[in-house]
């Protein structure tokens, strides 16, 4: 398989299992508040992700770089944008959350500006930027409102998370690139795992914990796949695709996401739905034009 068919699917695979969690974030408020449940996500994750270490005997960096980065991720990529998405999502449905986590092109933008000043970003990447994300605006129109209340402050705490995460891929792209993917994820999961645990024993009600296999499961599932699989599978492409091309996956999950509603909670599409995908498609086709082939940083 070649290493251009690998990326694809690598692609796919992140937008599909990213497109699925939001609705899985929902189900685990049901049973957990947004820290604990960050908190055992990441434990779940670290985990898995510690034994491959070990299993693997996979090289884990201690340089004074090497733990910077892992600080940096835990911190930004990890404790932070998960304990701002889960609450968020507390005020926003899903579908919402999605959509206002499809700005992270915008913040990836700016940020690949200033942090990556060799990186190109011709004017087609943010054309086909601006196309993708109006269509995004159009799946959701009939969702935005002006009314400043716990809604708005739960957009406000996703769009935060998107900002974050931004400045965490520009982070490692010029920090941790030398790092292998599975290792790059460990130390911050783990990062994550006790750092939301201390913010919740601190500031969340444990009377909010309501533990049901519903709720293990959705928590499970975000750990397994929408951790460790996504993630290393992102990371693993940002050593391989242009940081800004790579950001799109973001205009793919709001649909994924529609899709999962419709199918599994009987979710309305209307006319915006469809014309909104069409544009995100278009948007996505002219930045694949500018697609940008990496030389090959770590051995399969």
């Amino acid at each position: 398989m070649s290493e251009k068919v690998k990326v694809w699917i690598m692609y796919i695979l992140i937008t599909v299992i990213w497109g699925t969690t939001w609705l899985m974030i929902k189900v685990s408020l049901e049973s957990f508040p947004p820290l604990i449940g960050s908190s055992i996500r990441f434990m779940v994750a670290s985990v898995i992700l510690g034994l491959a270490v070990w299993i693997k005997k996979l090289p884990l960096p201690l340089t004074k770089r090497a733990i910077a980065v892992y600080v940096y991720m835990g911190l930004f990529s990890c404790v932070f944008p998960f304990w701002f998405v889960n609450w968020g999502e507390k005020y926003v449905a899903s579908g919402m959350a999605a959509v206002l986590f499809a700005l992270y092109p915008f913040a990836i933008v700016i940020a690949t500006r200033l942090g990556l000043p060799d990186e190109k970003i011709s004017l087609i990447k943010v054309i086909g930027l601006i196309i993708g994300f109006s269509g995004i605006v159009t799946i959701f129109s009939d969702s935005f409102n002006g009314t400043f209340n716990n809604n708005m402050l739960g957009m406000a705490a996703i769009l935060g998370s998107a900002v974050l995460q931004a400045t965490v891929a520009v982070f490692v792209k010029r920090y941790g690139s030398d790092i292998n993917p599975i290792s790059l994820n460990f130390v911050p999961m783990f990062i994550g795992a006790v750092g939301s645990l201390l913010l919740a024993l601190v500031f969340e009600d444990k009377s909010q914990v309501h533990p049901s296999w519903q709720g293990f499961g959705s928590v499970v599932y975000l750990g397994v796949f929408g951790s460790v699989v996504a993630f290393t599978a992102y990371y693993w492409l940002l050593k391989r695709m242009n940081i800004v091309i790579l950001s799109f996956s973001s205009f793919i999950t709001p649909i994924v996401a529609l899709l999962v509603g419709w199918i599994f909670l009987n979710e309305y599409l209307n006319k915006n739905h469809f014309y909104g995908s069409f544009l995100v498609l278009i948007g996505l086709l002219i930045t694949n034009v500018t697609f940008t082939r990496r030389k090959k940083v770590l051995a399969d």
